[in-house]
């Protein structure tokens, strides 16, 4: 057999350009209908024989009829190799008359007019039958072949009609955890959330109550099985064999396999399985790892993790890790490259043509060491640092630009206070000092935040569940997963407001702004007109932000909104 070179397209269509082995498909298709044609006439040939046939047809009936038992051998099903026997035979004197006609047809085609008697309306059931017969033959002479990894599929092939064959149905969402008291839930995360402050600045003592970290893991258990029973009501896309389940099955506590984000490999549906098994496991382990990266004042080195505590404790419980150092300056960013030829223009200096050209200047250097002097005195002013400390933690700026290294892998920060990090599409400096409101965040804000999203999402329908998966949880580092729950919370917060119901009302009518926002208007007149019409017409309410109450949005509403887009009314 050939070698398959395309398979299918994404979409899991067989694809229209033909392939080698396609094309030898095509020619076995249309070496088959001509066996097809002979296997026809040798199935009207094996009418039963007439008493008395003639001679001359004998040697043609023999010889043509012979491929048709070694067809149905091999072809043919034994359901369909029976059921000629159970079909009701004819009257004998109608088979001798309907045979001796099809024997002439054969044996003598020229003399057709004469050889061939007017059809009876009692043979055309026979004839039906036949073409159903070898429609059947046709069907299951093309086998389902499976193809590698790609499990077993139909073949689409011109005119023949395969079903395809599902050999991973989607598996039915495990069965409901009990449902816990979500009032109760909600001031488990108030009274952590609380408590963060005082822990993040030193005190220890701090720790979560015993009932409320069962009533918070509870929660986590309700969160995996609604994620369950979205992926089998097919939310995040159609089943395949790719899909796995067995994460499901982590328990509190456990390792979480390492994921990547954006990486080839797992599912969509995988990565938020583990995601949320890793907030779960910071439920209960994100304070102790977050006083053992303070032990070592949060340095980025993975070497100083190596006894398993720390970044390496952290990998281990939740698949994934968090960022100890600051980006300060990405050369990759068309923006910041634009300003620097703009200034360089006006200064009468070098201009960079590329990211790489810029990021290779001693320019680049000079802007990161200066980028980073404000983070790093900030941590140490944070932690109260002698010099000796700050050496010590390697977080001396250098004064000469060409005292910046250049890092060649991922292992290889940490090690300086700042350097130069160059991969595909990447050409950055880093600070040796973390952002630690994003460390506060992760490790002792989001794994509770995450609850609150989800019950406020729960209350208002399914649809805000799943948006909550697709863009509060992020399968990036913690920072960023930090960042999709603040995000996605911030929003939360602002749905029905007043400042929400006029944002979307003037999105909704925008074509009727059209003119106005190219008019000369400074004082925005016509804009505060046309809102205000639009929001009279409607009656609308909102939420006013000061003291949560829904109201009539008011003209002097729309004015003061219209003046600053951001404030809060």
């Amino acid at each position: 057999m050939r070698t398959r070179t395309s398979a299918r397209t994404a979409s899991g269509r067989v694809s229209k350009r033909p392939t080698t082995y396609e094309s030898s498909i095509s020619t076995s298709v249309v070496k088959t209908k001509q066996k097809t044609k002979k296997i026809q006439r040798g199935v009207k040939k094996a009418a039963p024989k007439p008493k008395n046939p003639p001679k001359k047809s004998k040697a043609p009936v023999k010889s043509k009829s012979k491929p048709k038992p070694k067809a149905a051998k091999s072809t043919l099903s034994k359901k369909r190799k029976a059921s000629p026997k159970k079909s009701p035979k004819p009257p004998a004197k109608k088979q001798k008359k309907q045979s001796k006609a099809t024997i002439q047809k054969q044996s003598k085609p020229k003399s057709k007019a004469k050889a061939k008697p007017k059809p009876k309306p009692k043979a055309k059931p026979k004839k039906k039958t036949v073409k159903k017969n070898v429609t059947t033959f046709l069907s299951t002479s093309i086998p389902i072949i499976p193809f590698g990894s790609f499990g077993g599929f139909g073949l689409g092939l011109p005119g023949i009609s395969v079903p395809a064959v599902n050999n991973n149905p989607t598996p039915a969402a495990t069965p409901a955890p009990e449902e816990p008291d979500w009032d109760k839930v909600i001031a488990a995360v108030d009274r952590v959330i609380a408590g963060v402050p005082a822990f993040a600045s030193g005190d220890n003592s701090d720790e979560i109550g015993e009932d409320d970290s069962t009533l918070l893991l509870s929660a986590y258990d309700s969160i995996m099985h609604t994620l369950d029973v979205l992926r089998a009501e097919g939310k995040f896309g159609p089943w395949d064999a790719t899909n796995r389940t067995h994460n499901l099955d982590l328990k509190v506590h456990s390792s979480v396999p390492r994921y990547f984000a954006n990486i080839a490999g797992g599912t969509v549906f995988e990565r938020l399985v583990l995601s949320v098994a890793g907030f779960r496991n910071l439920v209960a382990h994100g304070r102790e790892i977050y006083s053992e990266l303070k032990k070592v004042l949060f340095i980025s080195d993975p070497e100083e993790y190596s006894d398993g505590t720390g970044l390496e404790k952290m990998i281990s419980l939740t698949g994934n890790t968090l960022d100890l150092d600051t980006m300060v300056l990405r050369c990759t960013d068309q923006e910041t490259l634009d300003i620097v030829n703009q200034l360089n223009r006006n200064d009468g200096k070098e201009e960079y043509y590329s990211a790489d050209d810029f990021g290779d200047s001693e320019q680049a250097r000079q802007m990161a060491i200066e980028a980073a002097k404000p983070f790093i005195q900030e941590f140490v002013e944070q932690w109260k640092l002698t010099p000796e400390e700050q050496e010590k933690r390697r977080i001396v700026v250098p004064e000469d630009p060409d005292d910046v290294p250049l890092a060649t892998e991922c292992t290889d920060r940490g090690k300086w206070c700042i350097w130069q990090y160059i991969n595909t599409g990447v050409n950055t400096f880093h600070a040796n000092v973390p952002n630690m409101t994003d460390v506060v965040g992760a490790l002792l804000r989001a794994p509770f935040e995450l609850i609150r999203s989800y019950v406020q999402s729960k209350e208002v329908g399914s649809d805000k569940v799943k948006e909550f998966f697709d863009t509060a949880i992020s399968s990036s580092c913690f920072n960023a997963k930090w960042k999709s729950i603040e995000t996605f919370s911030e929003q939360f917060k602002k749905e029905g407001t007043i400042v929400d119901k006029l944002q979307k009302l003037q999105k909704e009518e925008q074509t009727k702004f059209k003119d106005i926002f190219g008019a000369d208007d400074d004082k925005c007149t016509k804009e505060k007109d046309l809102m205000w019409s639009l929001v009279k017409a409607q009656n609308l309410r909102g939420k006013s932000e000061k003291d949560e109450k829904v109201r009539l949005i008011t003209k002097a509403d729309v004015e003061a909104w219209v003046d600053d887009p951001a404030i809060k009314l």
